[in-house]
Order: C-alpha cells, then sequence, then structure tokens
C-alpha cells in the first residue's frame, strides 16, 4: 500500500521540479537580456511599405461602338463597346457592314451602313460626326439630353438634328435626305433647309474646298480672338477694362461665331476626308473634279495655326459693332 502510494507522488515531484526549472531559466535569459530602450530611430524592416496610389481619373469617351455587323470575311472589326474618340481617320466600313456610334455628349445614336467611311465624334468635337461615305440613320425613338443637337458633316451639307428620324446617302458627288420626323435643320452654307416631317432633297458637293477652308479658318480665328478678349478684360494684358454692355456683346458673338465654326470647320474637315478616301480609290476622274486642296490633317493643320494662342497687342481695337461707353 505504501510504495503505491510513493509513486505517483514521487512523479509529481519531479515535474514540479521540471517546471521550477524551467521558469528559472526563463527568468535568467530575461535577466541577461534586457529590451533594448525605446529611441525614436525608424523601424527597418524587409516588408515594402505600402504606397497608396491616387485614383486614376475615369476615362473620358465621346464616341463609342453601339452595335456593329460585319460581314463574316471581314478583317479588325470593332466591337460593342469600344472606344472610337480617337481612332484612325476615316474608319473604312466595308459593304454589308454597319456601325452605330452612340454619342455620350448628346445621347444621340447614329449608325452608318457600308460601303462607308466615318469620322466618330472626338474629345475635341464631342458632338459632330464626319461620314464621308455611306447610308446614315439616326431614330426619333432614341432618348436624348434636352437641348442638345448633333451635327452630321458631309462634303455636300451639314444636318444638325436635334430628336429625329432623318435618312442620309452620302457619296463623293451628292448628298441626298429624307427627314422622317423631327426637328432638323440642312445647309451647304448658302442654302440653309428646314425642312418638315417627310421633306426630302439633294445637296450637291461644293467644287472649290479651298474656300470651305478659308470659312472655316475666319470662323476659328473669330472665335480664338474673342475669348482671348474676354479672356483679358479687366486685367493687365495690355487691353483696357471693358464695359459690361461691351462684354455682354462679345459673349454674344462668342456663342455666335463658335456654332458658325463648328458648321463651316465640319464641313471643311468631312470634304478633306473624302478628297483623302479619293485619293486611295485612285479615281482621277472623280478627283480631277472634286475641288480638292488638301485632306483632312491639312485642315487641322490650318485650323491650329489660326487658332493658335498669341499675345493681344497694346490697344487692340474691339470688334466693329461694340461699344465703348458703359
Amino acid at each position: 500500500m505504501r510504495s503505491t502510494v510513493r509513486a505517483p507522488f514521487v512523479v509529481v515531484t519531479t515535474v514540479t521540479v521540471g517546471l521550477g526549472l524551467a521558469v528559472a531559466c526563463s527568468r535568467s535569459t530575461t535577466t541577461s537580456n534586457p529590451p533594448a530602450p525605446t529611441t525614436n530611430a525608424p523601424v527597418t524592416t524587409s516588408a515594402k511599405p505600402s504606397v497608396t496610389s491616387p485614383i486614376a481619373p475615369e476615362k473620358v469617351v465621346a464616341c463609342a461602338i453601339a452595335y456593329v455587323v460585319y460581314p463574316s470575311d471581314a478583317t479588325a472589326a470593332p466591337s460593342p463597346g469600344d472606344d472610337v474618340s480617337d481612332a484612325t481617320v476615316p474608319i473604312r466600313i466595308p459593304a454589308g457592314g454597319s456601325l452605330t456610334l452612340s454619342v455620350r455628349k448628346t445621347g444621340h445614336e447614329i449608325t452608318i451602313v457600308g460601303p462607308g467611311a466615318v469620322r466618330p465624334c472626338t474629345l475635341a468635337e464631342p458632338d459632330v460626326v464626319l461620314v464621308a461615305l455611306g447610308q446614315v440613320k439616326t431614330e426619333y425613338a432614341n432618348s436624348i439630353r434636352p437641348g442638345t443637337e448633333l451635327f452630321i458633316g458631309t462634303p455636300s451639307a451639314v444636318a444638325v438634328i436635334g430628336r429625329a428620324s432623318l435618312d442620309l446617302v452620302v457619296e463623293h458627288e451628292v448628298t441626298k435626305w429624307q427627314l422622317q420626323k423631327g426637328d432638323a435643320f440642312l445647309t451647304n452654307l448658302d442654302a440653309p433647309k428646314t425642312p418638315k416631317d417627310g421633306d426630302s432633297g439633294v445637296f450637291k458637293r461644293p467644287t472649290d474646298g479651298g474656300l470651305l477652308l478659308t470659312r472655316c479658318g475666319v470662323q476659328a480665328a473669330s472665335v480664338a480672338n474673342t475669348e482671348r478678349l474676354l479672356l483679358s478684360a479687366g486685367s493687365d494684358a495690355g487691353v483696357a477694362a471693358l464695359p459690361s454692355a461691351s462684354i455682354g456683346i462679345l459673349t454674344a458673338e462668342s456663342i455666335k461665331h463658335a456654332r458658325e465654326k463648328v458648321l463651316d470647320c465640319a464641313f471643311s474637315e468631312v470634304f478633306g476626308i473624302s478628297c483623302d478616301v479619293l485619293a486611295l480609290e485612285g479615281n482621277a476622274k472623280q478627283k480631277s473634279g472634286s475641288g480638292c486642296k488638301g485632306g483632312y490633317a491639312d485642315v487641322l493643320s490650318y485650323v491650329a495655326k489660326v487658332s493658335a494662342p498669341s499675345a493681344l497687342p497694346p490697344g487692340a481695337p474691339l470688334p466693329s459693332g461694340t461699344p465703348s461707353g458703359p
């Protein structure tokens, strides 16, 4: 009986001694290696520091592909959702194919049926679509943003539409149009038309592309100069402070010239694209009577030149008709 009782007692004692030794060792280690004093020195770690990257701004899209129908043997067909705001000009649409563009600024959708050549709306011209060749269709049923307009340039005329069903057949020599329903305005810059539902007609290609370019340049320069006058009004930029009546007239002139610039330059730009297409097609007979004086790139270069900012000279005269009094 005694030996049976003592055995567990010895085991317990052994464990207790072991635990005591472990505690003693732990104390001894702690005593011999005291913690380092706290300092303000930076802590170096092998982990990479966390870096907060700025949030990239959302990309602005002027024109995107809404729908696409291309022949099965077509190459490089675009896809729905593609951003074509800065696509290579022009986009060529094969025979049997069609593109529907979504114009983000206005809410319009415009369908171009091939064979066609089109420059979609861009960040610089978000409400302008240029169609040098192809059949064009817009739908009255599509909802658009209130008060917005879509400019459709062709080599023979420019159409301005609100909510409308408009059909255009754009060829090199003529543009045929028919308004099914809605609000539209068409012009070749000499014979503007405000058609009623069901009206139709034909515009012929101008014979002088140089004249179109000159008209575009005049409007572009007018817009640039008026904007510079408005920006310098009341400043020390060399132009005397303008009375409020003059500023109001300048603002109205700027709005008027801005719209005229869109019409004139859209006409000149799409005319240039048409000249590029004619050159690529190698149709010498058509090109000889086309009135071409250059291509799309030439038009853009000229507009940039006449619109380039420059300092207004001291005492620069105000536009004619601007009142000098308050």
